[in-house]
């Protein structure tokens, strides 16, 4: 009764009731079709990487930059983490790497992760974690008296551009464990800001993510969200797909 009693009432308005359709799970992500587009459409800027940890624990960009020959740059702030990656890579001529954490200014930083023993040692996520923002750590999870601080090197996004003499970034990844905005915004100040940029944004609070999403739009860029990430795309770059 109370079903039709709801419809007879949503026929004097301009609604309709639907079953709700439960669609299987995505298989595609966002920044693959990015990836797939910054190839084919022969942008040769080069890919930074901002966050890049190991190289290989949900690294979107893993298999691209492995098979591909573009110049990426690859940045990580953690000691054990960037050890890793650089074995990874070794001998690659095309990929450089970059021990430092992107802050605002160059120096040194604190950060902070979950201490390598106790029960976060072997979890898969967790340990992958490093932020500015101990309160970040605490959303997944960890304890106060879980964390330890970490003195990391810090330049900002300038510097980082400015010592790999780069004219502009085709491609910016960046996964920062809630500085993800703080980041989007200087790449934003560049004078030829990056053509695709991938970030977290399920960390954003309300009022940020309004101001920061309005920012990527004054300076031309177009968006989709995929999971945890959004990926912008500069208004040039999708124009062009129709050309």
């Amino acid at each position: 009764m109370l079903k039709s009693l709801v419809r007879k009432c949503l026929t004097l308005t301009p609604y309709e009731l639907k079953r709700k359709t439960v669609l299987a799970k995505d298989t595609l992500s966002a920044i693959e079709l990015g990836l797939a587009v910054f190839k084919s459409r022969g942008i040769t800027e080069p890919i930074v990487q901002i966050g890049a940890f190991d190289g290989v624990s949900f690294d979107p960009l893993r298999d691209f930059i492995k098979a591909d020959t573009h110049t990426a740059i690859l940045v990580e702030p953690i000691e054990q983490s960037f050890q890793k990656l650089s074995s990874l890579y070794e001998g690659a001529k095309n990929i450089h790497l970059k021990n430092v954490a992107i802050a605002e200014t160059d120096g040194t930083a604190t950060m902070y992760r979950a201490k390598q023993e106790g029960r976060w040692a072997d979890h898969q996520v967790v340990k992958q974690l490093a932020s500015f923002d101990p309160q970040h750590l605490v959303w997944h999870g960890v304890e106060l008296h879980e964390l330890e601080k970490v003195q990391v090197k810090a330049v900002s996004l300038d510097t980082l551009v400015s010592e790999f003499q780069l004219d502009s970034i085709g491609f910016l990844q960046i996964d920062t464990e809630g500085f993800d905005a703080e980041v989007v915004r200087m790449a934003l100040k560049q004078s030829i800001p990056p053509k695709m940029i991938n970030f977290e944004s399920s960390h954003l609070k309300k009022d940020d993510a309004a101001k920061l999403f309005q920012e990527l739009q004054n300076h031309s860029y177009v968006w989709i969200h995929s999971g945890w990430d959004t990926f912008a795309v500069h208004r040039s770059v999708a124009e062009s797909w129709f050309n």
